[in-house]
């Protein structure tokens, strides 16, 4: 997923700041939002978002708050004196039943339009960037311990958040290898994760790579660079080491916890979100997957090389793809169950890297596209994994948007 790229992190938060939060921030009030309260901030409180991220997050919201959502929206506000809608700060999160990770959407003030006129005697207290408008130190702790105290009753010890993308993205390269424009990154999505003493995880690209018109799979590789698709083993003209990936349902005979220490030692140093290792497990990180609704446990893979130098078929890594179902064409069409496939991880042990077997996995998982008549792929990567990012682009791999990662343990709520 990503790597610590971000030089805004909680370590940057002034003891200033801190004393902040021990004196002031128990005058700022925080109440749970009614349906009606919630319905009346938005979309004003979307309003310094890209419009992107702001039609996201609305349509999000619209999934969960109907009855019956497996899902449940928490929405609080808080304020300093009496608890007005008009002058708090809003903070959305998301929790999942049975599950350990909590998803922040939302934290700035109910009406953002009106914060630029805050003074510090009608705000109460000074915010994290020393910004005009931007959420303060106090009202960011208060609604933190509330949220939570809230996460704790619900078995949650996990806390993420994506926002705008505060980091700028390196250029891509068009048909031509001609720098493309890139869009401006939102410096100020860092304020609320920052307030609120996050760990920036880092910025990831999400990609994209569709089969053409007739249904296959052809991949923009330039000559000699992509893997051939030959069934389980995958070559190449730059003698990409051969590679079988054997699905995990399929009578794989790898015990659990081999599978689990696998996946542990594919992240060891690792240019794919090497924070995240600090807040979770390999068996944690595995499990969420798990609860995820496009979990496909029939597309989970085991890895072997297969080289001619090589006595027996060595494993060196693991693959995990998901299944988004979607409609084909129209929305009168049926769902298809594999419409998109995500490459949810994919990594390989240290030391088996640099030896191309990551080009070959990504011919492998083309062919598996196409054996699952899947119209699209697609992944998140940090944007300063390099590797992988030559690597998916040398596939034709498209970018759709970006987005910054921030995560937090509930654990240490009591310290602020």
């Amino acid at each position: 997923m990503t790597r610590e790229s971000i030089s805004s992190s909680p370590s940057s938060l002034s003891a200033a700041a801190a004393e902040i939060h021990d004196e002031l921030d128990d005058s700022v009030q925080v109440w749970e939002l009614a349906v009606e309260e919630i319905a009346r901030v938005l979309p004003q409180t979307f309003s310094r978002l890209s419009p992107a991220r702001a039609s996201m997050l609305t349509d999000q919201i619209r999934e969960i708050l109907p009855a019956g959502s497996p899902q449940r929206l928490v929405c609080v506000a808080g304020a300093v004196g009496p608890p007005r809608l008009a002058e708090s700060v809003v903070a959305m999160a998301v929790l999942t039943p049975g599950c350990d990770t909590a998803n922040i959407l939302h934290l700035d003030w109910a009406f953002p339009g009106l914060a630029s006129e805050r003074t510090r005697s009608t705000v109460g207290h000074e915010s994290s960037a020393g910004v005009p408008g931007c959420v303060s130190n106090a009202h960011a702790a208060a609604i933190w311990r509330r949220l939570a105290a809230i996460f704790r009753r619900s078995g949650v010890c996990f806390v993420q958040w994506t926002t705008d993308p505060i980091a700028k993205s390196p250029p891509d390269g068009d048909a031509a290898g001609e720098p493309q424009a890139c869009p401006e990154p939102f410096p100020k999505a860092a304020h609320g994760p920052a307030a609120m003493q996050f760990t920036p995880i880092g910025t990831l690209e999400y990609l994209s790579l569709d089969r053409d018109r007739e249904g296959r799979w052809r991949v923009s590789v330039p000559a000699g660079e992509a893997a051939k698709q030959s069934g389980p083993q995958q070559s190449s003209p730059r003698r990409c080491p051969p590679v079988r990936l054997t699905p995990l349902g399929s009578g794989d005979a790898m015990a659990a916890s081999d599978w689990e220490q696998l996946v542990a030692r594919t992240y060891l140093q690792s240019l794919d979100c090497p924070p995240l290792t600090r807040f979770r497990t390999a068996g944690e990180i595995l499990a969420s997957y798990r609860q995820a609704a496009s979990y496909a446990p029939d597309l989970w893979y085991r890895v072997e090389a297969l080289d001619e130098s090589l006595e027996a078929p060595v494993t060196i890594g693991c693959v995990l793809l998901a299944r988004h179902p979607g409609r084909s064409a129209g929305a009168s069409a049926p769902i298809d169950r594999a419409c998109v496939l995500e490459l949810v991880y994919m990594g390989i042990v240290p030391e088996h890297r640099g030896r191309d077997y990551g080009q070959a996995l990504l011919g492998a998982i083309v062919e598996i596209c196409q054996q699952q008549q899947a119209e699209r792929l697609v992944l998140a990567v940090d944007q300063d994994n390099d590797p992988a990012m030559a690597a998916y682009r040398r596939l034709g791999m498209l970018r759709l948007f970006r987005e910054t990662v921030w995560a937090r343990a509930v654990e240490d709520a009591e310290n602020g």
